[in-house]
């Protein structure tokens, strides 16, 4: 249970990752 916990947390964190890049990029061709 608690390792399906940390993983979970790794791909939110992946995601969220991403996600700040992804707008930050978007912010600097706009």
């Amino acid at each position: 249970m608690q390792e399906r916990m940390q993983r979970a947390g790794k791909v939110l964190a992946a995601i969220v990752l991403v996600g700040s890049v992804l707008l930050m990029i978007a912010r600097a061709f706009t």
